[in-house]
């Protein structure tokens, strides 16, 4: 069974763990996004063995940031568990396990498989980042 641990602030199952590091929470953090919430964030991906970038959200979508539903798997399973309960304008970074990732089929013409890597994100600090 799964749980948010206080201490190392991740959410853990026997062998799945998405790291969370909170790089800046605004004041008054309100609303905290949620299950079925709209979200917009920009978000850059780096491989965690050696820190090469393989995505950055500027250079997709001609620079907009990314719009998904919250927790319904519209992005990989690590994004949406490392994205719950977030203010806007929070910044964090998560380390993301391959089995909440791309795990066997890897991403993209790298096609990385079953490596660890780590997102850079936020959620932009207007009122449409969650609804």
């Amino acid at each position: 069974m799964g749980g948010w641990s206080k201490q190392s602030c991740a959410f853990t199952r026997a062998e799945e763990e998405v790291k969370i590091e909170v790089l800046h929470l605004p004041d008054g953090c309100s609303p905290k996004s949620k299950k079925g919430d709209l979200l917009n964030a920009h978000y850059d991906g780096f491989l965690a063995s050696n820190g090469s970038k393989f995505y950055c959200s500027r250079t997709q979508n001609d620079g907009h940031p990314k719009w998904f539903v919250l927790g319904v798997g519209q992005v990989i399973k690590g994004l949406d568990i490392a994205m719950m309960n977030m203010c806007p304008g929070e910044k964090r970074k998560v380390v993301i396990p391959p089995s909440l990732a791309y795990g066997q089929q890897g991403y993209g013409k790298k096609k990385f498989k079953n490596k660890n890597f780590f997102l850079l994100f936020y959620l932009p600090s207007n009122k449409q980042a969650v609804l």
